[in-house]
């Protein structure tokens, strides 16, 4: 009996990828109803067909997610000390990050938020350059960049604070998103280059 994120990732599959001019229309249509767009980033399956991934693959990429983030126009040095210790205490993070999710319970849905945000603000500017799957990926591997640098907060100072989230997802838009070469290295960052 297939599970529900089995199932899910079949129907989406079926519905993005069968035909690619109906997917991106039914992509569009999903992402213009913020309720269905919050089920749909909130939805394992799903989001594994826009990204191409296995559902429950292991982390292998977050080393050379920090990496390309360090590589990048750096433009304040808090970003790259934030990154730079991220990086350090990388290992730790990836085996802590399931406790972090547990004390952090309940404000989870602050990455829901943020994943419809990148969702929202990137994925209209496919309609001029055609890129969508990179505009897509973009949400939520800016997410999962934002909650790598959460849980390194949350092992450095014993909590996340609201405004320490804060001050993470501002650095991040300042030294990202208002960059647009940034931007676009980081949307053609693939998940798949790494998997083996």
């Amino acid at each position: 009996m297939l599970g529900v994120n089995q199932s899910d990732f079949m129907s989406y599959m079926s519905a993005f990828k069968s035909n690619y001019r109906k997917g991106v229309h039914r992509m569009e249509a999903i992402l213009a109803n913020p309720t269905h767009a919050k089920e749909f980033s909130a939805n394992l399956g799903g989001v594994s067909v826009v990204l191409g991934v296995p559902i429950e693959l292991p982390d292998r990429n977050s080393d050379k997610l920090l990496e390309l983030l360090l590589g990048f126009e750096i433009n304040k040095d808090d970003w790259r000390t934030l990154l730079t210790g991220a990086k350090a205490r990388l290992p730790e993070i990836i085996a802590r990050r399931n406790d972090f999710l547990q004390a952090y319970q309940g404000k989870r849905h602050e990455y829901d938020n943020l994943l419809t945000y990148f969702m929202y603000r990137h994925f209209m500017k496919a309609l001029g350059d055609d890129a969508v799957q990179d505009k897509v990926q973009l949400a939520p591997v800016s997410t999962a960049v934002i909650q790598l640098l959460d849980v390194y907060e949350w092992l450095a100072k014993g909590e996340v604070t609201h405004w320490a989230q804060i001050c993470i997802c501002k650095a991040y838009s300042r030294e990202i998103e208002y960059n647009e070469d940034n931007t676009e290295q980081l949307a053609a960052f693939s998940v798949l280059d790494e998997m083996e």
